[in-house]
């Protein structure tokens, strides 16, 4: 019985590490496309509406939301299905 339940951890510590490794990139990479369209604010550099920026920023916002809703049901229900990825655009 040991061998099993040692099984079941060692595969619990794997499936803990690739979070945290593909959760460490993912999150970084977000932070970095975030940064770049952060850098569309220059006035300098662009021209744009409050609509553009309202469109943007709720897109961003909707997005994290969905980010936390699945988060949080996930804790309640491990088994969630993805959705399926949708593009953005004005």
């Amino acid at each position: 019985m040991a061998k099993a339940k040692g099984k079941s951890d060692s595969k619990a510590r794997d499936k803990s590490a690739k979070f945290v490794e593909l959760g460490q990139k993912r999150v970084s990479n977000a932070i970095n496309k975030i940064r770049l369209v952060r850098n569309l604010a220059n006035r300098s550099s662009y021209d744009f509406s409050a609509e553009q920026v309202e469109a943007i920023t709720a897109a961003l916002t909707a997005e994290i939301e969905s980010l936390q809703a699945r988060f949080e049901s996930a804790l309640n229900a491990p088994q969630a299905k993805a959705e399926k990825a949708e593009s953005f655009s004005f």
